[in-house]
């Protein structure tokens, strides 16, 4: 089984959901783009978990998608 880590990497922000028309996004921050080498039309994986209770969404920069049990393996992490 391939099991993932994750490591908070000591910077976090907060974004307004937006509504265009009937679809909702958020925004990724210039300095995230730009620092992460990103560009239009280049892909973001997303996932739901549940950390710690709390639902929050998992944002890969890296244009690869994640194998299930990797996502799942990340289910409950502290990221400390």
């Amino acid at each position: 089984m391939n099991t993932t880590k994750g490591n908070f990497e000591g910077v976090g922000w907060s974004v307004r959901l937006q509504q265009k028309r009937a679809n909702f996004f958020l925004t990724l921050a210039k300095e995230l783009v730009v620092g992460n080498a990103l560009q239009k039309g280049d892909e973001v994986f997303y996932y739901l978990v549940n950390c710690e209770g709390r639902k929050a969404v998992l944002v890969f920069l890296d244009s690869q998608e994640r194998p299930k049990t990797d996502v799942v393996a990340l289910n409950s992490a502290s990221f400390a």
